[in-house]
């Protein structure tokens, strides 16, 4: 029979079905209730959080009583969303960044010991730098971008509604931050410039720049392109 799906919220636990036949002699039975009429309400139990499809039959009696026909309605949890593309210096064009968000509205600091901000979401981009985070409700959100040796990007205040998905612009990353001032400085480039021509190890790659292994002239002309 005919499919209709249903967003419903990632939290919800009940959800409230009424169905109705067009015509008005035909019969109507929605999931478990055995009682046919033309007219049919009920409230389902969705409290298992771990179903993500919730499947439920509508069977349609028609008018000579022998002509039957199922239809099914599937309840889906969907949350909000928000998604996009972060663009980094990567030889490969592998642009992997850490991605956090946060609610707009709680104004702690993030680095408090005691009392942090909440972290609602924290993950990585995918290879190709696209991302897709499902979030918990509607709302407005913060989302930071960081990865090793670049300039953190952050966007604020972005408004979120129910099952919408918000698409953001591309974002590049900033490649250069070596010392994680919040500037590409000359600083950064002093640093880098004492690091060209090794292999990359744990203890040196903030500077490979575009990941490539090795921290070279490629590096510092990235780090250069940067400069402010």
């Amino acid at each position: 029979g005919d499919v209709y799906t249903v967003p419903i919220t990632k939290d919800a636990t009940s959800a409230l079905i009424e169905v109705q036949t067009v015509y008005s002699f035909a019969n109507v039975r929605l999931g478990d209730n055995q009682v046919i009429r033309q007219h049919d309400v009920g409230v389902l139990d969705c409290s298992d959080l771990s179903e993500e499809r919730i499947i439920v039959p509508v069977v349609v009696t028609a008018v000579d009583g022998t002509t039957v026909r199922t239809y099914n309605i599937v309840l889906v949890r969907k949350g909000s969303e928000i998604a996009g593309k972060v663009i980094t210096s990567n030889f490969e064009n592998k642009h992997i960044a850490e991605i956090y968000v946060y609610k707009t509205e709680d104004t702690r600091e993030i680095d408090d010991e005691e009392n942090a901000r909440e972290i609602i979401y924290s993950g990585y981009t995918n290879e190709d730098g696209s991302y897709e985070i499902e979030l918990p409700s509607e709302g407005t959100y913060d989302i930071i971008f960081k990865k090793l040796g670049y300039l953190t990007h952050t966007i604020t205040n972005i408004e979120v509604g129910e099952f919408e998905q918000v698409v953001l612009d591309d974002i590049e990353l900033y490649a250069g931050d070596i010392d994680k001032t919040g500037e590409i400085e000359l600083d950064d480039l002093v640093e880098l410039n004492d690091h060209i021509g090794e292999m990359v190890n744990d203890d040196n790659k903030i500077f490979d720049l575009n990941e490539d292994g090795i921290i070279n002239s490629i590096d510092r002309n990235i780090l250069k392109k940067n400069y402010h």
